[in-house]
């Protein structure tokens, strides 16, 4: 099975992170090096930094501050990181109106068949109006059955909640 495949493959860069949570970033330092990339990532997320002020953010604190060291050097290095985090996703072009996905046969499509709307916001350059960001689902779950902790906390609703008929939780219902 594919699954069977990614979870053999994906072993080496699990046991990776997890040898980077226990890295201190620098000598006493309270901040793994990698809980300090994510921050990095999602500062660069939220305000729309480019890829070009990212390199130059991190060579700046790795000049201003040389007790950091084994900081990536550019935005491509921690590209890696966050690949083996699963944090990977597919971009799939939709509708402005948000009537089809351009995906499966229709990636070729220029136009929604539903409202006639132009897929792009400038044909020239192939923009697409509107993107959606899929995370598959499969390589999430697999990361997570890793950890014994998250594994039994992703089960408790079958081994520790009360069977006795009386609607608590939603996995108590018969979906």
């Amino acid at each position: 099975m594919e699954g069977e495949n990614y979870a053999l493959d994906d072993d080496v860069a699990y046991e990776s992170l997890l040898e980077q949570v226990e890295k201190e970033l620098y000598q006493g330092s309270k901040c793994s090096k990698l809980s300090f990339l994510l921050h990095l990532f999602h500062l660069k997320c939220m305000y729309g930094w480019s890829i070009k002020s990212f390199d130059m953010l991190l060579q700046l604190l790795s000049t201003v501050f040389p007790q950091i060291h084994s900081l990536p050097s550019s935005w491509s290095k921690c590209e890696q990181l966050l690949k083996d985090l699963g944090l990977e996703y597919e971009k799939i072009h939709t509708c402005p109106n948000d009537c089809i996905l351009y995906w499966g046969g229709r990636e070729k499509q220029e136009s929604c068949d539903k409202c006639h709307t132009s897929r792009w916001k400038d044909i020239e350059r192939k923009l697409p109006a509107k993107v959606l960001c899929y995370f598959p689902l499969i390589p999430k779950l697999l990361r997570f059955y890793k950890s014994s902790k998250i594994a039994e906390d992703m089960i408790w609703h079958d081994n520790h909640r009360i069977k006795d008929g009386v609607l608590r939780r939603p996995a108590d219902g018969k979906a």
